[in-house]
């Protein structure tokens, strides 16, 4: 178990600062049948005292095509790819959408052994939502999932290494 200050969420892992938005978000995982990707989205969809805005999602298809929806694949495939452009759509995550330039940091490359970016993780996806598109039922399609939070871990870890070192990228 966790020993922090923090709650989160039971699938995602997702990191809830107070008691209070912790169970907010349990609503909206109950609203939406269980699926933590899509309660996410109606979590931070509405602020409170503003007009509704755009969801994350909305904002992330417009500005980041690279990690549209795949009408045709697997439904896990779908999900993965919604938790992207939830990420792409967050205010902190700009430093890791896109594979960090080596022209203008080269430290980086020589601090981390494996570079990976949102871009990245999308793109992995893309190819795995085009390959099962005929056959939803592979088991292979599991082993993508799990590639799919091995490869968001080592974001996170690239940040928190390269952060405790110096300040190339900031943290999400």
């Amino acid at each position: 178990p966790r020993m922090d200050r923090y709650f989160y969420s039971p699938k995602l892992g997702l990191k809830f600062r107070s008691k209070d938005d912790a169970k907010r978000f349990l609503n909206k995982v109950e609203d939406a049948n269980g699926d933590e990707a899509e309660a996410i989205i109606a979590f931070h969809g509405r602020k409170r005292g503003r007009p509704p805005a755009a969801t994350p999602a909305a904002v992330a298809a417009a500005e980041y095509d690279f990690c549209a929806d795949i009408a045709s694949a697997p439904d896990l495939i779908r999900r993965c790819l919604v938790v992207v452009r939830t990420l792409c759509a967050s205010a902190s995550a700009s430093p890791f959408i896109y594979p960090v330039d080596p022209q203008i940091y080269p430290a980086y490359y020589e601090a981390v052994m494996t570079p990976c970016s949102l871009y990245d993780v999308s793109m992995f996806l893309q190819e795995a939502g085009e390959k099962f598109s005929l056959n939803h039922e592979d088991p292979e399609i599991e082993d993508v999932v799990t590639e799919t939070g091995r490869k968001i871990r080592i974001i996170v870890q690239n940040s928190i290494y390269v952060n405790s070192s110096n300040s190339i990228v900031n943290s999400a």
